[in-house]
């Protein structure tokens, strides 16, 4: 954005003239700055190192270096100053550990002041104090207890102190190495709620916006979040909002000081006179947030305030929550909350003036009992005016620690593997370990130190953190510790909770920071932004090990048969499998460091397609994961699915924060309803309007176009549906399940849609034999395997027409998890493939395909079929009538609830041909195969209706295929648009009964 076109400021109200809040308790920003420059004066190049190169270790706002992806400037907070201290500390002297009594009057501050732990320490029964180990001792020693217990008698807790997304991922595959779900983050003391509430609502446990989204939005809302002194960078951003005239309000039981002025250090006139933050101040009881927000919702109701089309078009419920609220007398309301209803119609104003809003809330929100209810309650409150998927707008959990949010993402919790599987559905994860994942959930972090009183845990393993200082109770966590056989404590620094008195033994690993790791590390943003921070050359403390290390040794040193399993040689290769198991479409990766731009860009700057992380990279490089900030469609996706499925475990039972809570609770609005981007179609058993009966089974009429006949297909060596009927059997999986109505509970079995890893090879006949190239590997619902794999070719531009096959067959042998799972397209010899197309590194997901094309030309290439203008014709209204008859035909929805489909129609509305996956890219492939497989392309004379939106590659395979009317449930890409225009396509998007928009070449459009 040039400086020209940036919008008009203004300044913000200031705080007074006390320049640096000389007098004030907070901040002492400039003292702090001088004083760990004094702190750190030992090591000053490696400091300035960490500050120069590192992606900071305190919140989660991601900052590289001293610059983010949000906004110019330098940003450099007091908390990062703090850590750094730790980072650069030197070697704790081990002498002073060989008397653990003379250290506990000693607390946290005063036992990090003494260094860093240098070597592995062990301390036994009835010893005073600890003992210098060698790491091949303590290692044994784990190893052992852990060999010699059963595993559900074991847990593995990581806290999110600078860990790494490599350490989150490892600890989590290493419990499961060794046999057990008990493996949580600190994010579950804090998060939980908000991951189970937006989950159950959203269908997305996380950010649906950027930090960008604040500066310019009319109105931003923090609930019980005091983000100056847990994020103080943000409020750097709440300054620039300001200037853009942006109203804040607070709701919270106490007027926090910060919000009310701050005195910003890298901006020089709130430096000086400081800043007006808040604009006004709701103060709510403690745990009076849903009674407030549910008043407030009774006054935009009465006011007429609500989006009633977004309402209608985007969500299901609202009915429900109007008469929960019919129900709730002002008097009630008044009392839960402890304001008056004026001040909640005062909030109900200034929000229905607003034609976007940020709301924003931290831990005042969630620990406490009634935190999912609080987090449903801000979410009907966003929804009841549209504010999601819109730019300037969007829902927050605010994250107060640098890695909590790809802890989750990596699958470091109890009930959720990599990728966001329930651990009961572990077959894609399986086939990638080589190894069984237990099906049943572990425990919370909680539900260890319960387990633990009770005397159920034999081997309790903590990567940092301190439950005596985190969790309520602290005698009883003490007595629960002091009750464990072996505790296992991998930290930087001494903590109070290794003090307490072994059981039998305890053993302190020492462990490097982030910045020392070998190979580096990766940290996922508030705004699930990956951010790469490299290897910081400097000093070393004693025989520290990265973190990811010494959890691998001793995951292979207790089963010793396996080690290959569990074994990675360095972060890059750990990267690499991170890659495959939590696959995440849309990734950029902006490249040489922060984009430079007029505050407040959005994230820009030349990004370069790419898909997961490669082994290394440029400090700071960022990695855009779907959702936030650049795909402001994709922060409104449903999950398409019931809402029980892949929720947290609920409200974590954490005591303090805010709590309290009361009998207002419930009836969240459950939104974004599609179509909308990335939806999946819901079951008739969850939405109330899908009240008619189950669709008719099997794929439709019988094709009547002689052109587009479906029969035998040409190809030697297998037959029609050849790569179906071999895997239908995994099309669906039924399973166990209890359905409730009302308090009745009763045992019922549900059909799911089944999912597995595909993956396509390509066998290439040469002079001395034949080369097997494995090319792509796809997340699929078995069936039709190879018809995805012909069309996926096809629409890729690697093969020209059916006879370049000589034959498609499913590899034989293999493990039971590849058996019907890795197809291989045989080339037939003579034919000349294009050996750039085969260089490109295919990852295709469910739900993206092949991501990443930032430029035309490669479809230019591929398309070998023109589009004729004019021809053929359609109508509106059948137009509209199209995505129902979809619909009644998709025999495995029908059965799951849970598949996209892709169906080809005549212009008439005939349908031709059907098919359902749970990727909507690979319906399209499976489709486009069948009828290159039948000799049938190009489609001139077809109609595709897809399930999902119309993204840039369901586009590019139907130009590939040459069909000319494209017609989706949900919205097209930017670049999606472009390319049918260009194509001469007619593309069409939000198609319902009765109304749809029409993005490109309109001439094909008939009145009627």
């Amino acid at each position: 954005m040039a400086e020209a076109d940036s919008p008009r400021t203004r300044s913000p109200p200031p705080a007074g003239w006390r320049p640096f809040g000389l007098g004030e308790t907070k901040p002492h920003h400039f003292l702090e700055i001088f004083r760990t420059m004094w702190e750190n004066k030992r090591a000053p190049v490696f400091a300035w190192r960490i500050l120069r190169d590192g992606v900071c270790d305190g919140c989660a706002l991601g900052t590289t270096g001293m610059r983010d992806f949000t906004m110019d400037g330098v940003h450099l907070c007091t908390v990062r100053l703090n850590l750094l201290k730790l980072n650069t500390a030197k070697s704790l002297d081990p002498r002073r550990l060989a008397d653990a009594s003379s250290l506990r009057g000693m607390g946290s501050r005063a036992l990090r002041d003494l260094g860093r732990l240098p070597y592995p320490m062990v301390r036994r029964r009835g010893e005073p104090g600890f003992t210098r180990v060698s790491w091949d001792e303590a290692i044994d020693l784990v190893a052992g207890r852990i060999r010699g217990t059963s595993p559900e008698r074991c847990c593995f807790y990581i806290t999110s102190r600078g860990v790494t997304n490599e350490t989150y991922y490892v600890a989590q595959k290493a419990a499961r190495f060794l046999g057990t779900n008990h493996v949580d983050n600190s994010s579950r003391v804090c998060h939980a709620p908000s991951t189970t509430g937006m989950k159950q609502t959203l269908g997305v446990a996380a950010s649906t916006c950027s930090y960008a989204d604040w500066i310019g939005t009319d109105l931003l809302v923090f609930f019980g979040s005091d983000v100056p002194n847990n994020q103080p960078v943000a409020t750097k951003y709440m300054y620039y909002a300001k200037e853009r005239g942006t109203r804040i309000l607070v709701v919270n039981p106490f007027r926090e000081l910060g919000l009310e002025r701050y005195w910003v250090p890298s901006v020089p006139r709130s430096a000086l006179v400081g800043t007006r933050l808040a604009d006004d101040f709701f103060l709510v009881h403690t745990g009076g947030d849903i009674a407030f927000i549910n008043g407030v919702l009774k006054h935009l109701i009465d006011m007429d305030a609500v989006d009633r089309e977004f309402i209608r078009s985007h969500t299901d419920g609202f009915l429900d929550l109007e008469r929960a609220l019919d129900a709730q007398d002002w008097e009630t309301l008044e009392r839960y909350s402890g304001l008056g209803r004026d001040r909640m119609r005062r909030f109900a104003e200034v929000y229905a003036g607003a034609r976007s809003a940020v709301f924003v809330w931290s831990m005042g929100i969630t620990q406490h009992r009634f935190g999912v209810d609080n987090v449903k309650a801000i979410v009907n409150l966003g929804l009841a005016r549209g504010m999601v998927g819109r730019e300037r707008c969007g829902l927050m959990p605010i994250r107060g620690h640098s890695g909590v949010q790809g802890g989750a993402e990596v699958g470091c919790v109890p009930n959720q593997l990599p990728g966001g599987d329930p651990v009961s559905s572990a077959g894609r994860i399986e086939a990638l370990w080589g190894f069984p994942v237990p099906a049943t959930p572990g425990h919370t972090s909680v539900e260890m130190i319960d387990a633990a009183a009770r005397g159920e845990i034999d081997v309790f393993y903590a990567v940092g953190g301190n439950f005596l200082e985190t969790l309520p109770e602290p005698d009883f966590v003490r007595e629960a510790l002091a009750r464990v056989p072996l505790r296992v404590h991998q930290d930087l620094v001494l903590t109070t909770q290794m003090l307490v008195d072994p059981a039998d033994t305890v053993v302190l690993l020492p462990a490097q920071t982030r910045y020392e790791q070998r190979g580096g590390g990766t940290e996922t943003s508030t705004e699930r932004r990956i951010y790469f921070s490299p290897e910081i050359p400097g000093p070393r403390v004693g025989e520290a090990m990265a973190e990811w290390e010494i959890l691998m040794r001793v995951a292979e040193r207790t089963r010793p048969e396996s080690r290959d399993r569990i074994h990675f040689e360095d972060a890059g290769s750990i990267r690499a499998e991170i890659a495959k198991a939590v696959p995440v479409p849309g990734r950029e990766v902006p490249h040489g460091g922060p984009p430079r731009a007029v505050h407040p860009p959005r994230p820009s700057g030349g990004p370069a397609p790419g898909r997961g992380l490669p082994p290394e990279h440029a400090a700071g490089e960022a990695v855009q994961l779907d959702g936030p900030a650049g795909h402001r469609s994709d922060a409104r996706r449903p999950a398409g699915r019931r809402p029980d499925e892949r929720g947290g475990r609920g409200d974590p039972g954490v005591a303090g924060g805010r709590p309290g809570g009361g009998p207002l609770g419930g009836r969240p609005v459950r939104g974004p309803r599609g179509p909308h981007p990335h939806q999946t179609p819901q079951r008739p058993d969850v939405l109330a309007r899908s009240e008619r009966g189950p669709p008719p089974r099997g794929h439709g009429p019988a094709v009547r176009d002689a052109r587009l006949q479906r029969g035998r297909h040409t190809v030697r060596g297998w037959a029609s549906h050849g790569g179906g009927e071999m895997n239908l059997r995994h099309a669906t999986a039924d399973v166990d399940v209890t359905r409730v109505s009302g308090r009745a509970r009763e045992p019922a079995r549900d059909t799911l849609a089944g999912e597995e890893p595909m993956e396509i090879r390509l066998a290439i006949p040469q002079e001395d034999g034949v080369f097997t190239r494995s090319l792509s590997v796809t997340m699929r619902t078995p069936g039709d395997d190879f018809e995805l794999a012909a069309g996926f070719l096809f629409t890729e531009g690697i093969l020209a027409g059916p006879s370049d096959i000589e034959g498609i067959a499913y590899a034989p042998g293999g493990t039971r998890e590849e058996e019907g799972n890795v197809v291989t397209v045989s080339i037939r010899r003579g034919v000349q493939l294009d050996p750039k197309r085969l260089l490109r590194n295919f990852y295709v997901t469910s739900s993206c395909g092949v991501c990443g094309k930032a430029s035309l030309d490669a479809v230019r290439v591929i398309a070998p079929n023109e589009l004729r203008p004019g021809a053929p014709t359609i109508t509106a209204g059948l137009v509209g009538a199209l995505p129902e008859r979809l619909r009644a035909d998709q025999s495995l929805f029908a059965r799951t609830g849970g598949l996209h489909a892709a169906g080809l129609f005549t212009p008439g509305g005939e349908l031709l041909a059907l098919q359902e996956d749970v990727g909507r890219h690979n319906a399209v492939d499976k489709l486009v195969g069948e009828q290159f497989l039948a000799g049938n392309v190009p489609l001139s004379q077809a109609v595709l209706q897809v399930s999902g939106r119309a993204g840039f590659e369901i586009v590019q395979k139907a130009v590939v295929a040459g069909i000319p009317i494209l017609s989706a449930i949900g919205a097209p890409s930017s670049l999606a648009v472009d390319l049918a225009r260009e194509s001469g396509m007619t593309l069409l998007g939000f198609v319902r009964e009765g109304r749809f928009t029409v993005y490109a070449d309109s001439g094909r459009l008939e009145s009627g």
